[in-house]
């Protein structure tokens, strides 16, 4: 999760308040919020459909509703990814795999058309949303009536795909009355925002975002290119776009091959979102043999790609352990006190983190040119030669001088974590001395928090 690094767009700001869990949030309930343009506003409303997982803020310049002259209205995008969790499982995956549309969006058309008539001095709403939100909005706007959609502003859409394919013809004529007030920021990096943007006929006005600030460590390490933490901005406060149409073009042309083989590959394999819900929640289960699970519901699934499965799934798992441990010891008796069994499971969970990371860098450079090679030879031509040629010409782009350097850097950094963690352990003993004598008190908060 990475956080806008400028307070300079309120849109963007807008969209990240509607997560809980971040710097201004509207679930915090502030009494008014700044969102870096000089003035205060307000949450009038939250609302909230716990069966289709829709959450919606009603946001305005004035604290009382028939003071108010001007409004946005806030669609929250996904939370995470659970068994239990609508977002994904009724919109997120039936839209990406059935090209279905989001069932969210008649939750939007209800309660826009309801809440527009409690403010009568608003003339205009803006609206906004990311990632899910997006979907949701430009549905609901397709669907709306005349009327209502009389009363809708400027339509501010973050990191969302094109959504033209699950529209009906009739659909897709009603959007073009937004046409005009409808704008996408997109990050050509990020799978979700150039998904299904290989057609002609896009929706609204599209920006792509100059968001490729977190590629360059030395060990590989990128950041969440879905995320606000991508957006940058100019001296004047305006998001920094990219402006070689040639880039932008080559970036949705790969993403689209790899949408396509991963569609296909689900097809094939006969992996529906029903079936992807049913594998989440049958793993849930702390005592479920994993392994069983993946050849039980995916018989066709290749061994390499269940042990690369597994790993991600226990690396979480252990991951949650952890942070469930240190919550624990926090909110105990309110003390944080050194304690020999979380600082050894913290050395522990590094050092298996450091072991799985070197893993999953052999793991991609071992596949990538077996999976390019099939994906080209999907893809690219009917004609065996063609392709075989197409092949040997992109090899002849690989740096193999990168793949070593990288390699070499990610042991590197294998030897240095093993080192520190051996240095840790020496002095393990040398920590917990003064585990009777320090006690730091984090009853500081006048109002209770709640660690889940």
């Amino acid at each position: 999760m990475g956080d806008l690094r400028s307070n300079k767009n309120i849109q963007l700001n807008l969209a990240q308040a509607s997560y809980s869990n971040r710097p201004q949030n509207f679930a915090s309930n502030q009494e008014f919020y700044d969102f870096g343009d000089g003035k205060k506003w307000y949450l009038q409303e939250t609302i909230n459909n716990p069966k289709t997982g829709y959450t919606a803020y009603v946001v305005t310049n004035k604290k009382f509703a028939k003071s108010a002259t001007q409004g946005y209205y806030v669609v929250r995008g996904s939370d995470g990814i659970d068994y239990k969790n609508p977002d994904w499982w009724n919109n997120n995956l039936p839209f990406a795999i059935e090209n279905k549309a989001v069932i969210q969006a008649k939750d939007f058309t209800n309660s826009f058309t309801k809440e527009k008539n409690k403010f009568p001095n608003i003339q205009k709403w803006d609206l906004v949303g990311h990632s899910l939100a997006t979907m949701v909005i430009v549905t609901g706007l397709s669907k709306m009536d005349l009327k209502t959609s009389a009363k809708v502003g400027q339509v501010t859409l973050f990191n969302g795909p094109d959504i033209s394919n699950s529209l009906s013809k009739q659909e897709k004529q009603n959007l073009n009355l937004f046409q005009d007030r409808i704008t996408y920021y997109l990050n050509p990096d990020d799978p979700v925002s150039v998904f299904n943007r290989n057609n002609s006929n896009q929706i609204g006005n599209i920006h792509y975002i100059d968001g490729r600030i977190n590629i360059g460590s030395p060990y590989i390490k990128i950041g969440d290119t879905h995320d606000f933490s991508e957006y940058q901005f100019d001296n004047n406060g305006q998001i920094k776009l990219i402006d070689n149409d040639f880039s932008i073009k080559e970036y949705i042309h790969w993403q689209n091959i790899i949408d396509n083989y991963l569609l296909d590959y689900l097809k094939k394999n006969k992996i529906t979102s029903k079936t992807l819900q049913n594998f989440m929640q049958k793993i849930s289960n702390k005592n479920v043999d994993v392994e069983k699970v993946i050849l039980e519901m995916f018989p066709y699934i290749k061994m390499s790609e269940i042990l690369f499965i597994l790993n991600q799934y226990n690396n979480a798992k252990e991951q949650f352990q952890i942070t469930k441990k240190i919550n624990k010891f926090i909110a105990s008796k309110g003390t944080i006190r050194a304690n020999p069994e979380l600082i050894n499971d913290l050395l522990i969970h590094f050092e298996n983190s450091t072991v799985q990371f070197a893993k999953n860098i052999d793991y991609i450079f071992d596949t990538a040119k077996n999976s390019l090679k099939e994906i080209i030879y999907k893809d690219i031509s009917p004609d065996f030669n063609i392709r075989t040629d197409f092949y040997n010409e992109l090899m002849l782009h690989w740096s193999t001088q990168k793949e070593n350097s990288s390699r070499e850097s990610v042991s590197q950094y294998k030897k240095d974590s093993n080192k520190i963690i051996g240095i840790l352990r020496d002095n393990l003993a040398n920590i917990l001395k003064i585990d009777n004598t320090f006690t730091f008190d984090t009853n500081i908060f006048t109002k209770e928090i709640n660690y889940h």
